[in-house]
């Protein structure tokens, strides 16, 4: 939820919700707003061809189906997920890393997770992922793309300039342990 509140009384309203978890100020001119969560709609009007171009398509028996079902998503909960284990090296395929999600049984983010995190005004909550869990480069593996016979997924990650981007991966590539896939415990 996100409240405006005039700049001259923004320390007071600090004070009062500073302690509340997921609480920051946006300042923007003379309105500070105050965002008291990230809780997102879940966005489910992804269309790969529009999206990324022709050819894309989105591999239906792959995807997560119970991140379909929900209505909106609180990425406070989000369980960031690098699947790289102490015996691995520093990377594993994006193959391993999916086996590996799935392994957990938790609600893999997809699509509609990465288009309520992109659409979003500002990338609030994706500024909040990466100041309060460190997370730079997000991959979203209950979404599974395929193009000219190689499987993918959705990622955003975050350019040295602070600047959110948006691109894919595939499957066959190295997955380091600075990425990580979204995942929601059920």
């Amino acid at each position: 939820m996100t409240y405006r509140v005039p700049k001259k009384i923004a320390a007071a309203v600090f004070d009062i919700i500073g302690g509340l978890e997921g609480a920051e100020l946006l300042i923007s001119g003379e309105v500070v707003l105050v965002r008291s969560s990230h809780v997102l709609p879940n966005v489910d009007d992804f269309d790969s061809r529009t999206f990324i171009g022709g050819g894309w398509g989105v591999v239906s028996r792959e995807t997560d189906p119970r991140a379909a079902t929900l209505h909106q998503i609180n990425f406070a909960n989000v369980i960031p997920e690098t699947c790289v284990r102490d015996d691995d090296p520093h990377f594993i395929t994006g193959h391993v890393k999916l086996a590996r999600l799935r392994e957990t049984g938790n609600i893999l983010l997809g699509s509609s997770a990465f288009l309520a995190l992109w659409r979003e005004a500002g990338h609030v909550t994706l500024e909040w992922l990466y100041k309060t869990k460190g997370v730079s480069f997000l991959e979203f593996y209950g979404t599974i793309l395929e193009h000219s016979g190689s499987r993918f997924v959705l990622c955003l990650f975050r350019k040295e300039n602070g600047e959110w981007r948006w691109s894919y991966v595939c499957l066959n590539k190295q997955s380091y342990g600075t990425s990580v896939a979204l995942t929601l415990a059920q």
